[in-house]
C-alpha cells in the first residue's frame, strides 16, 4: 500500500476510469458482505465508514473503518483495473503482491497488512480487481524523522529505533532466496481468494516469472490524452517494459537498460558508461545454501514505513509487485532516504569558485545533509549486520568465517567466506544509484556525472566535479540518429575527441563521447574501472 495521500478531487487522471466504475455505496456493501461472511458473529448493526480514496503511484486506495472496535481495512485497486486495460501481466502483479504478503505474514514477524480477500478479474461485485487488506495506521516515518520540535538527541534516538527495527524485519527476508530474478510464481492461481479458503495452504512460491517495470521514457513520450481501441478519448496511461527471469546477476542490471532509447551521442555514451558500471558491480559471496537472488521490498521509502510517536515500527506497506533481485539490491540495501546525496536531481545546487557543487538543502524536507546521511548509512551497516548475525549465527559467526577462509582453495568455492552484510549494504549505495539511473532517464546523466566526479577525485585526475549546468547544456548539444553510425560520428566536434596520448586527461564529456563511438583507449578504461572499484572498497 503506497500512501502518497491525495484528495479524491485531485487524483491523477489515469485513475478516472476506475473511479467511474467503483461507487462508494458499492464498496461499503461489498466490504460489509465480506466481513459478515468471514466473521458471522459480527454485531447486527455492523457498519463501515468510507473515507475519500487516495492515490499511490499505480493504485487507488479506499480506507474503511468499522464501528466495532475501530478495526480498519483498505481496498486497493490498480489504476488499470478496468475492462480493456486489465491484462495478463496485471493479473500476475496482483497475484504476486497478495500471495507474497500472505507468505510473509505467515513465515516472518514482519508487520505487513493481512490480506482478507483479493480478486484478479474485472468480473466481480466491484467491477475491478482488488486486494482487501488491513489498514496500518501510525505516524509516517517522514514526519517523525524530521520532527524539528524534538531536541537533537531525542530525534536521533527515535530515528535509531526506527532503523534498528526496520533492519530487524528486513533481515528476515533473507530466508527467501531463489535461483532467478523476477516476480514470485505460486501454484495457487485462482481468480479469487478469501481469508478462510483451504487453498491458503498453497501460498508458497515455486520459482520466479516474467516481471515488468514502468517504462518512464515511453510514459513521458506519450503524455496527454490518447485514444483507445474504439477511437474514444481516454486519460494518459502508464507504459511498461517486460523483463524475463535471469540467472546471472549482471543481466538483471543490464536488462533495465534494454528498453531505453538513445536520442543523441551523449545518450548513447552515458548508456555505455552505465552498462560498464553495471557489469563491474560485484555481488557478495553467499554462505550456506543461499541463492543469488533474494526477495525484497520494492520501494523502501518514507511513504511506506509506519511508526509510533516514539519510533517503534508499526507497519511496512507498499508491497506492490514485490521483486526477487540480486543481493546488492536486496533486503540489506539502504532505505532510499539515506542515499539522496548520490542523486543530484534531488537538490538545488550551485557551483563554487573551485567548480565544486554546493548543494542547498533548504526546502528539501525529504533528505538530511550529506553528513547526516553518511552517519545513518554507517549506522544501518551496523544494524543490518547485527540483525543478520542474530538470525544466522552459524553463517556469520567470526569463527565460521575464519574457518572458511583457512580452508579456502581454488577448487572449493563452498568454503569461501560469506561477504559481511555490512559490506553488501555499503555497496548498495552504488547499486541503487545505478538502478535509478537506468529506470529514470532524467536521473541518468546527473547520477553518472556524480559517480564520475567521485572517480576523478579518487584517482586525482580532473576537477572534483563538472558543473551541473554543463551537463544539461550538453543534453541537446550533439544531435544525431543513433541508428546511423555515420550520423553519429558526423556530429562530433574536435573538442570532444580524446588525445591519443592519455596523459592526465580524463574529462567526463570526452570519455562519454569516446564510449559512444567505441574508441575509448585501454588506459582510460582502466582508470575508469579502478576508480569505480575504489568506490566500492
Amino acid at each position: 500500500m503506497e500512501v502518497d495521500d491525495a484528495p479524491s478531487n485531485s487524483l491523477p487522471e489515469h485513475f478516472t476510469a476506475v473511479l467511474n466504475i467503483v461507487q462508494h455505496s458499492h464498496v461499503k456493501e461489498f466490504v460489509l458482505s465480506h466481513r459478515r461472511e468471514q466473521h458471522p458473529s459480527s454485531r447486527d448493526d455492523l457498519s463501515v465508514a468510507l473515507k475519500d480514496p487516495f492515490a499511490g503511484s499505480t493504485h487507488i486506495l479506499f480506507p474503511l473503518k468499522f464501528n466495532d472496535g475501530g478495526q480498519r481495512w483498505v481496498i486497493k485497486i490498480p489504476w488499470n483495473g478496468t475492462p480493456g486495460r486489465w491484462d495478463d501481466m496485471s493479473v500476475r502483479e496482483l497475484l504476486t503482491e497478495a500471495q507474497t504478503l500472505s507468505m510473509i505474514k505467515k513465515e516472518t514477524s514482519i508487520p505487513v497488512p493481512a490480506v482478507h480477500a483479493y480478486s484478479t478479474t474485472t468480473e466481480n461485485e466491484l467491477g475491478c480487481p482488488y486486494i482487501l487488506m488491513d489498514y496500518i495506521g501510525g505516524v509516517k516515518l517522514r514526519d517523525l524523522w524530521f520532527d524539528d520540535a524534538l531536541p537533537a538527541d531525542a530525534q536521533q534516538m527515535r530515528r535509531t529505533r526506527a532503523l534498528r527495527e526496520l533492519a530487524h524485519f528486513m533481515a528476515q527476508l533473507d530466508k527467501f532466496t531463489f535461483d532467478h530474478a523476477g516476480w514470485l510464481q505460486y501454484t495457487f492461481k485462482e481468480t479469487e481468494y478469501y481469508e478462510d479458503d483451504e487453498e491458503d495452504s498453497k501460498l508458497h512460491p515455486v520459482g520466479t516469472s516474467v516481471w515488468r517495470v514502468i517504462d518512464h521514457q515511453a510514459t513521458i513520450a506519450t503524455e496527454g490524452v490518447g485514444t483507445n481501441d474504439y477511437g474514444d478519448e481516454e486519460p494518459p496511461s502508464i507504459k511498461y517494459a517486460e523483463l524475463y527471469p535471469r540467472s546471472e546477476t549482471f543481466s538483471f542490471y543490464t536488462d533495465l537498460l534494454s528498453h531505453r532509447l538513445a536520442y543523441d551521442v551523449l545518450d548513447k555514451g552515458y548508456a555505455e558508461l552505465l552498462y560498464l558500471f553495471m557489469t563491474w558491480l560485484p555481488e557478495p559471496e553467499l554462505g550456506g545454501d543461499k541463492k543469488p537472488f533474494v526477495l525484497t521490498h520494492p520501494l523502501l521509502d518514507f511513504r511506506n514505513i509506519r511508526v509510533s510517536n516514539h519510533g517503534a515500527l508499526r507497519g511496512i506497506v507498499g508491497w506492490s509487485a514485490p521483486l526477487v533481485v540480486p543481493h546488492s539490491l536486496g533486503n540489506t540495501r539502504y532505505p532510499l532516504w539515506l542515499i539522496g546525496d548520490y542523486n543530484p536531481v534531488s537538490y538545488e545546487s550551485e557551483v563554487d569558485l573551485h567548480g565544486r557543487v554546493v548543494r542547498d538543502f533548504d526546502g528539501h524536507d525529504d533528505y538530511d545533509t550529506p553528513q547526516a546521511m553518511a552517519f545513518y548509512r554507517n549506522l544501518w551497516d551496523n544494524l543490518i549486520a547485527g540483525s543478520m548475525y542474530s538470525q544466522n549465527k552459524e553463517m556469520y559467526a567470526p569463527q565460521a568465517v575464519t574457518r572458511a577462509a583457512a580452508n579456502d582453495d581454488d577448487d572449493d568455492t563452498s568454503s569461501t567466506p560469506p561477504t559481511s552484510p555490512a559490506t553488501t549494504s555499503r555497496n548498495s549505495l552504488i547499486a541503487q544509484s545505478l538502478s535509478l539511473a537506468a529506470l529514470y532517464p532524467e536521473y541518468t546523466r546527473p547520477i553518472l556525472g556524480n559517480l564520475f566526479g567521485e572517480i576523478t577525485r579518487i584517482l586525482g585526475k580532473g576537477p572534483y566535479r563538472p558543473e551541473l549546468d554543463k551537463w544539461y547544456e550538453a543534453a541537446g548539444d550533439v544531435p544525431g540518429d543513433l541508428s546511423d553510425d555515420d550520423s553519429i560520428s558526423g556530429t562530433i566536434e574536435d573538442r570532444d575527441v580524446l588525445d591519443e596520448d592519455p596523459g592526465e586527461e580524463f574529462e567526463e564529456r570526452k570519455v562519454v563521447t569516446a564510449l559512444a563511438l567505441g574508441v575509448l583507449d585501454e588506459t582510460r578504461l582502466g582508470w575508469l574501472r579502478d576508480g569505480f572499484m575504489a568506490l566500492l572498497a
